[in-house]
């Protein structure tokens, strides 16, 4: 079958900020860094991710990200600059936590 893209891509990717790492909690330590650090401000990977995905989506597909807290205007204009309208989705705890979108 010859690949036509994409329904739907999820994904989490490190977004740990230069900060968040110095300051990481003792329990999250044994962590790889490559699985927490998303670069000095936490985007580098929604950087590369969104550009290289986003056009690989079928009509109606979608592409779901999980973001840091107050990444999503950041992550928001990412989707944008792909040509795809961002919407969020806010955690249990009324934090921001998915940013998608779908093609139309």
């Amino acid at each position: 079958i010859p690949y036509s893209g994409f329904d739907l891509i999820v994904c989490n990717p490190p977004y740990l900020t230069g900060e968040d790492m110095r300051n990481l909690q003792r329990e999250v330590r044994h962590e790889p860094e490559s699985a927490l650090f998303g670069g000095e401000d936490g985007l580098d990977f929604y950087r590369k991710l969104i550009p290289i995905y986003a056009p690989r989506l079928h009509n109606g597909g979608m592409l779901a990200l999980e973001i840091g807290k107050g990444q999503e205007e950041a992550v928001s204009e990412l989707f944008r600059k792909s040509g795809l309208n961002p919407q969020t989705k806010p955690d249990a705890n009324g934090i921001i936590r998915v940013v998608y979108a779908t093609r139309e």
